[in-house]
């Protein structure tokens, strides 16, 4: 009987002892998962792609996505935790609205990968516009000078393989959202991969109802967009060189677009679009698109077709010639 008590009693300290040495495992790997995901999210998403095909190919309207552009950027704010993200969203045709403008606060808390969600109040929302290029605009901000939404809208991360799965809980996540004049419950699903985000959002009322959701349940789905560096020739013999070159016009490749007026009597406006396009399976194959267009004409001057990992691709027609090129290495040269 005594030997059969230090048994138990042994095989209890064990385990008590392998659960000290495991949690710290877990805590060590949900840390790692949260650098994941800061690096996975990093850069720019766009909805072209998708809104591109949802319009060509007739689906009914009540289900279509809007035109997104989003940015996510890693920045250094220590008053709010080590993995902070701060993010930029626009709509319209193309995205040159600033609709929504967050922190994320990345934090392991209770075994679990977690987003904390904080909104800007007043003018700071304005004063950071564009701190994804000047972090600076952010200087000053800490969790007391900002609105943290409630911990039951934190984002829950799962790593699944290589990516990530978020979901929010509509039954804890209650809130009233500046200048919305009414609780809503937020209802979140994101999946994060290296190519694509997507997300199904639903906002329903303290109730449980509805208020705003894709009435047919399609989840909107951002790709990643590349950074493009362009230059556009254009001719003209008013010019002693005869041309006119038009240099370091930053876009992206997920419907990245850019006008330039030429000095021409009368000038000319020319468009430039890029879309490396993922078309539904079956349909068609991958392909990198620049479209050059003059404005207000109904059809394209010219087309150029490239491989979706290309990282150039021009057009040249007479009289003129656009050139964009990745932002990495020696191909963002001209």
């Amino acid at each position: 009987m005594i030997r059969l008590t230090l048994a138990i009693f042994a095989a209890a300290v064990m385990s008590t002892a392998a659960q000290s040495q495991v949690r710290p495992d877990a805590t060590a790997v949900l840390a790692r998962d949260a650098e994941n995901l800061v690096e996975m999210w990093q850069g720019r998403f766009d909805t072209a792609n998708q809104v591109n095909f949802q319009e060509r190919f007739n689906l009914p309207e009540e289900g279509w996505v809007a035109r997104h552009h989003k940015i996510f950027a890693r920045v250094d704010l220590p008053a709010f935790g080590p993995t902070v993200t701060y993010v930029e969203q626009y709509a319209g045709s193309p995205p040159d609205i600033l609709v929504r403008q967050r922190l994320y606060v990345h934090r392991v808390d209770a075994g679990a990968l977690k987003t904390d969600i904080y909104a800007f109040r007043g003018d700071d929302a304005e004063k950071a516009g564009g701190a994804h290029e000047d972090p600076s605009k952010l200087d000053g901000l800490t969790p007391d000078t900002m609105s943290k939404l409630p911990d039951g809208c934190a984002i829950i991360w799962q790593a699944r393989g290589d990516m990530f799965l978020g979901t929010q809980t509509p039954d804890e996540c209650l809130y009233t959202p500046e200048g919305f004049g009414m609780e809503v419950r937020l209802r979140d699903t994101i999946t994060l991969t290296a190519d694509s985000m997507t997300t199904q959002t639903e906002i329903l009322d303290a109730k449980g109802e509805v208020l705003m959701a894709n009435e047919l349940g399609v989840a909107e789905v951002a790709r990643k967009a590349r950074p493009f560096t362009c230059m556009m020739l254009a001719r003209n013999p008013d010019n002693e060189k005869g041309f006119e070159r038009y240099a370091g016009i930053r876009t992206h490749d997920q419907g990245g677009e850019y006008e330039v007026k030429t000095q021409h009597s009368p000038p000319k406006e020319l468009h430039v679009r890029l879309l490396n396009i993922v078309p539904p399976a079956g349909t068609s194959r991958n392909t990198f698109i620049m479209t050059l267009t003059e404005k207000n004409d109904l059809f394209p001057l010219a087309r150029a077709f490239v491989a979706p990992d290309a990282e150039r691709v021009a057009i040249s027609i007479a009289g003129i010639e656009a050139n964009c090129t990745a932002d990495t290495g020696e191909a963002a040269r001209f």
